[in-house]
Order: C-alpha cells, then structure tokens, then sequence
C-alpha cells in the first residue's frame, strides 16, 4: 500500500483557529456583512458568526409564533 499523500497549502483561515468569541458590542459594530474583501480576517469570521447567530434566533422565533413543519435545531457554540 503506498503511503499517504500530504497535500501542503497554506490556508489563511488557519490564522483564525483560536479566535476568542466577539462579545456583543464587537457584533453590532460589525454588523453582518461578509461581502467585504478579506477572507480570512478577524472581522468577517465576527460577521458571519454574528449572521449565524441572528439567523437562528430568528428561526427559533418564527417557529414560537407559528410552531409548524420541522421545529429549527439550536444554533451551535462558538468552539464548534
């Protein structure tokens, strides 16, 4: 059996592994927006951590008001 192969890129998100969790006001100064340029910068993992976490609280709402169809899975921690 040949040996495995080792593929070696460099991957810029790896810089983020270990990013501390944004506190609130981190968030709303942010926003939402992940258009911007910069894949893997501190602001766009906040960005999209924090239309992740809106997007699910609005689901879980939605469902409270209206229970029907499949009821929305809670959103994952941060470490995940």
């Amino acid at each position: 059996m040949p040996p495995p192969i080792n593929y070696t890129y460099k991957n810029p998100a790896e810089n983020l592994r270990g990013l501390l969790q944004p506190g609130d006001d981190d968030l709303d100064l942010i926003g939402e927006d992940t258009s911007k340029p910069g894949l893997s910068t501190r602001e766009r993992a906040y960005a999209a951590w924090n239309r992740y976490r809106n997007r699910k609280e609005a689901e879980a709402k939605e469902y409270q008001e209206r229970p029907s169809g499949k009821k929305p899975s809670a959103a994952l921690p941060w470490g995940k």
